[in-house]
């Protein structure tokens, strides 16, 4: 999986414990929210997150729900035009949500358009984050241009310091992931709260056709990822 910052840290090699898991999920959730990727998402959709699923399930971990939702909503990625339709359909919505859209951004990206007293863009969690990202000796991949309170950078560098924590056994750095999570997580809920005020309301899915077909809208793909980012972010939290 791409990393939107270069560190020197191991990974748990698909280890089945309920930290793994959720360090992959924050690392599942960081590459949907950089955006759709004909290189990346067809198997990260096709292949990852049903492995990721089951590896949840096998474990017991809280994320196995939100995960098992997020398939039932998924695009299909059986074939190549399936593949292509699908991506396009995310693009268009993965823009139209988070990028731009007639009458300004619905609910974008970064955790400074979130925050209670401001919202504007590189505010203060911006720099929060540049000086967090320096202190741990990582650094943002050439040529990207995005804030580094991005949330796909926010969400990988809360796996990179579980990683670190899990590999080192080490209880500062768990502390240290805990805070941050606990840190940016209002924001990322006011995210979120946006988010389903602006998709429409799901319908029954046990109402749902033979085919599966209802639910699977490219916006209620990305609005169960966002439950489970927060799903995510709060056990570490707790």
């Amino acid at each position: 999986m791409n990393s939107e910052y270069t560190a020197s840290a191991s990974r748990p090699d698909q280890a089945c414990t309920p930290d793994a898991v959720r360090i992959d999920v924050l690392d599942l959730c960081a590459e949907i929210f950089q955006g759709p990727d004909l290189e990346s998402f067809p198997a990260l959709l096709g292949q990852e997150l049903p492995d990721l699923a089951r590896r949840a399930a096998d474990c017991g971990s809280p994320l196995a729900e939100p995960l098992a939702f997020l398939i039932q909503v998924s695009p299909c990625m059986a074939s190549s035009n399936d593949i292509n339709a699908s991506l396009a359909d995310l693009e268009s919505a993965y823009v139209s949500l988070f990028i731009n859209a007639r009458g300004g951004i619905q609910a974008p990206l970064y955790e400074s358009c979130h925050t209670p007293n401001g919202g504007r863009l590189m505010g203060p969690p911006a720099e929060a984050m540049s000086e967090r990202l320096v202190q741990a000796g990582l650094t943002l991949v050439d040529g990207l241009a995005e804030p580094p309170d991005h949330l796909s950078i926010e969400l990988e560098y809360l796996a990179f310091l579980l990683t670190e924590a899990l590999d080192e056994d080490n209880p500062a750095l768990a502390t240290l992931a805990r805070d941050f999570a606990l840190q940016v997580l209002p924001a990322w809920r006011r995210w979120a709260d946006t988010l389903e005020s602006v998709i429409p309301a799901e319908p029954d899915t046990t109402r749902a056709s033979t085919d599966g077909s209802i639910g699977r809208t490219p916006e209620a793909f990305f609005r169960a990822a966002a439950r489970l980012t927060l799903a995510a972010l709060n056990p570490v939290s707790d």
